[in-house]
């Protein structure tokens, strides 16, 4: 490793450190705040430090996910596509078994339009084949094989920085015994202050997103906390 790196280096941990400490300053204050012992703090402090770790491991595999569809994707797509136009003499195992699957679920989709009812319809394409398919089903079903042959979840996931937050806000509650809270507009302020939502919890959450490098406002932790305490209480392990 080069000076340039080294000093680098050198500084992201310094960085990581300080925003460490900031967590923990936090956490005194909270502990202070409820007539917590030392050790229940420090127990506090450790169990936020620990689902940080979670948290770097798991953006670490995401990222690495990531990578690998990006290397892997177009050649599922291209095996696919192979698959769906095929003849008769080049039908493989693999390519006989995405057909059925295909046939199947293109009946199922036209038997579920007609109201037949979910069980019947799943009776009734469980015993479709490609070859009782008709021409214009056949076209159906390798439009199916070709779009949506690869396996993938769309469904829309929270950051991972959300369920880090959650995580230390259901470590706050177990730690005081009483949901998260904060107050607002303090002495001296007005409703539209910038700053206006404070309070011990509130700091420990906002020094938990700043070690997660998750910038949120003033404004934004508030939503973020009113949105945990209409959701039940997080795991600590959940991730």
């Amino acid at each position: 490793m080069d000076r340039s790196g080294a000093y680098e280096f050198k500084s992201a941990r310094q960085h990581a450190e300080e925003k460490r400490r900031r967590v923990d300053a936090a956490v005194q204050a909270l502990a202070h705040r409820y007539g917590l012992p030392p050790e229940a703090a420090q127990a506090m402090s450790d169990g936020i430090r620990e689902r940080y770790g979670d948290l770097v491991a798991q953006k670490l595999l995401d990222a690495q996910i990531r990578t690998y569809r990006r290397w892997v994707d177009p050649q599922l797509r291209a095996l696919a596509i192979r698959s769906a136009n095929a003849s008769g003499s080049e039908v493989s195992a693999y390519v006989a078994d995405a057909r059925e699957h295909a046939a199947r679920m293109i009946r199922l989709e036209e038997l579920e339009r007609r109201n037949v009812g979910r069980g019947k319809a799943i009776e009734q394409a469980s015993k479709v084949t490609w070859d009782s398919l008709s021409p214009r089903g056949k076209r159906k079903a390798r439009l199916y094989l070709e779009h949506n042959a690869l396996p993938t979840n769309r469904t829309r996931q929270p950051a991972r920085e959300a369920e880090f937050l959650k995580v230390v806000a259901g470590l706050i509650e177990r730690s005081t015994g009483h949901r998260i809270s904060f107050s607002s507009a303090p002495p001296g302020s007005t409703a539209s202050s910038v700053g206006r939502h404070h309070g011990p919890a509130f700091d420990v959450m906002m020094a938990a997103a700043e070690m997660a490098d998750y910038q949120r406002t003033n404004e934004a932790m508030a939503r973020r906390i009113q949105r945990i305490r209409r959701q039940p209480q997080a795991s600590p392990k959940a991730f």
